[in-house]
């Protein structure tokens, strides 16, 4: 796509429209890494090639900040 910007909102739109009829979906990577802490466990799971699809780190479910 990149020899061809003009085609790249043609195939989101049909990515899009896909999804919307259920016809693909995400494939998410288990575990799913809970809390913002456990980032750097993501990440390493990403740089060591240990993953596939998307990898989720879930924020915290209380919606305290802890800030």
């Amino acid at each position: 796509m990149t020899n061809e910007p003009h085609v790249v909102p043609i195939v989101f739109r049909e990515l899009f429209k896909l999804l919307e009829e259920g016809k693909i979906n995400p494939v998410v990577y288990q575990p799913i890494f809970e809390g913002l802490e456990s980032t750097p466990k993501a990440l390493n799971a990403l740089a060591s090639r240990k993953t596939y699809g998307k990898v989720v780190v879930r924020v915290a479910k209380d919606n305290k900040s802890k800030l």
